[in-house]
């Protein structure tokens, strides 16, 4: 397995409250998400999520513990350097927007890369691109106001992947969004971010959505631990994807997945140990009952198409 993109070991967080007294968030959390890996955090308000991200993302220095992004220990980093590490690998979503009301889309996700010393035109190209992949090609020129919530999210998005970053923080991404937005954002976002092989760490209370990423981890009494979630439902749909599959080292063994929020293009990673990945879905075709087989001819991962 790659190495991991983002690494808390220990974190700790504590914050001094009236009267002298320490109220202790985080009580050593340990994390490690890996390339093209969309992580869930859950747990109830005041548990510490955005405290995690916060320090993850090197916005907050923990009180305790190491946080290690792309394999460089930042923990003792002075702010300089804190910042260009931010700048250039670590892309923020946040639960409003933040777009500059006077620029356009466009300018909106251009803005970091200037800020990173690229030039104006590569800058607009590569904020054209991602625009366009997340839907927004007609509406690169608008400004926010002249966005729908779900647009004025999807170009947070993309500004937050402007400068190619190899991980994204977001803190309830799609919480001020109905729910067939808030999933039509989700799918966008995820999709993105496994086409361009990026790390995801989403904090959310949707747990519609938390379902259909490819682990889900909650704060408890100040540590990280996985979550139990109903697999049993999504959606409105009770029904389960069925897949079978040959390796080297099983004669045949059947696996039943949960469908999930994915593309027909997408596929579903799975190991000659019998561990599996899911990629994130978003097509109806998934709840029906299907049967996809992969012969043993190559080592693990094997993919498996669905349709």
């Amino acid at each position: 397995m790659s190495e991991p993109v983002l690494k808390l070991r220990g974190v700790r967080r504590d914050y001094e409250t009236g009267g002298g007294r320490i109220l202790q968030v985080l009580k050593g959390a340990d994390l490690d998400v890996h390339p093209g890996e969309i992580v869930g955090l859950i747990g109830p308000s005041g548990s510490g999520k955005s405290s995690l991200l916060h320090a993850a993302g090197l916005l907050e220095r923990p009180t305790a513990g190491e946080v290690w992004v792309s394999g460089v220990n930042c923990s003792g980093m002075r702010d300089g350097p804190r910042t260009r590490m931010r700048l250039g690998q670590i892309g923020f979503v946040y639960q409003f927007h933040l777009l500059i009301a006077e620029l356009s889309a466009l300018d909106n996700v251009a803005l970091p890369q200037r800020i990173a010393g690229r030039r104006l035109e590569p800058a607009r190209e590569r904020a054209r691109t991602l625009l366009g992949e997340l839907g927004l090609a007609d509406r690169v020129e608008h400004q926010p106001a002249q966005l729908s919530g779900g647009e004025q999210q999807r170009v947070a998005i993309a500004r937050a992947m402007a400068n190619a970053p190899r991980i994204i923080l977001a803190d309830e991404p799609t919480g001020n969004l109905d729910p067939e937005t808030s999933t039509a954002v989700f799918a966008s976002f995820s999709n993105l971010a496994r086409n361009h092989g990026l790390a995801a760490v989403i904090a959310t209370h949707n747990m519609q959505l938390a379902r259909y990423m490819d682990r889900v981890l909650a704060i408890k009494d100040g540590h990280l631990e996985a979550a139990q979630l109903d697999l049993g439902r999504g959606f409105g749909r009770t029904k389960r994807t069925r897949f079978v599959f040959w390796s080297r080292v099983t004669t045949k063994l059947r696996i039943q997945v949960e469908p999930r929020l994915v593309s027909s293009k997408e596929s579903l990673k799975v190991t000659t140990a019998g561990v599996i990945r899911c990629m994130p879905i978003l097509t109806s075709s998934a709840s029906s009952t299907c049967f996809r087989s992969c012969s043993p001819f190559a080592d693990a991962p094997f993919p498996i198409r669905l349709g």
